[in-house]
């Protein structure tokens, strides 16, 4: 019980699905207010604040709702520093947030596919071995490719990545290019000769699986080349 409440609050069932406090009725907005326009413009905040122009109060509402109560969801609010909220309002109170072309989506489902085909391959193939699925995280690690296309336009040089067991496997394959054909071969204990390069990638972990790193330079289109990493 809470006992920041009194007796009677304590006792009454609060629902679990009550949004009303969501909708603009609650703060005593009428269908009139929602037609009135408002200039909500402030130097010192980003985003739909710092647009050059008026918003009816019924559009505002559904933008923000747009933005902030749909799939994604931004917790940002806590930070101190002002600075920091503007650069991730700026870059999430637009209208063209989510937008991508038909190449874009093409690139997403391929490495969607290749992803869960991956998952289900060694999942049937290796019933008995320890392993770790992508369930839950499929899209980050998609993510986490977009991630080092983003970095390699912003010439990138190096990148480490540091993460846990689940996913792990997806990452070194179809984000760092680790073989696959090596990866497989993990699971039946076949290992390559041990000179001091694979002793440096393979480690001397007993759970080989999930405990190794590796390094891969990636060249881009362009010329640009970038090193990626992942520890142990």
């Amino acid at each position: 019980m809470n006992l920041d409440l009194t007796s009677e609050e304590a006792g009454k069932k609060i629902p679990k699905n009550d949004v009303s406090k969501l909708q603009p009725s609650y703060w005593g907005f009428t269908e009139a207010d929602m037609e009135r326009e408002f200039d909500i413009r402030t130097p010192i905040m980003a985003g739909l604040t710092n647009l050059p122009q008026k918003w009816k109060l019924k559009d505002l509402y559904e933008e923000l709702k747009r933005i902030y109560c749909s799939k994604v969801g931004y917790e940002y609010n806590h930070m101190s520093e002002r600075e920091e909220k503007n650069w991730i309002r700026e870059r999430i109170e637009t209208k063209n947030l989510f937008e991508m072309t038909k190449g874009e989506k093409l690139i997403l489902l391929d490495r969607l596919c290749k992803n869960e085909s991956f998952n289900i391959f060694v999942k049937n193939k290796f019933t008995t071995v320890k392993r770790f699925g992508i369930e839950g995280c499929d899209t980050f690690i998609s993510g986490m490719s977009k991630l080092v296309d983003l970095a390699g336009q912003a010439k990138i040089e190096h990148m480490v990545f540091g993460m846990a067991h689940r996913g792990r496997l997806n990452t070194l394959a179809f984000v760092l290019n680790k073989s696959i054909e090596e990866i497989l071969g993990e699971f039946q204990e076949i290992k390559p000769e041990q000179t001091e390069l694979h002793e440096e990638v393979w480690g001397n972990s007993g759970d080989v699986k999930y405990h190794l790193g590796t390094t891969w330079d990636k060249f881009f289109n362009d010329g640009h080349n970038m090193r990626l990493v992942i520890s142990k």
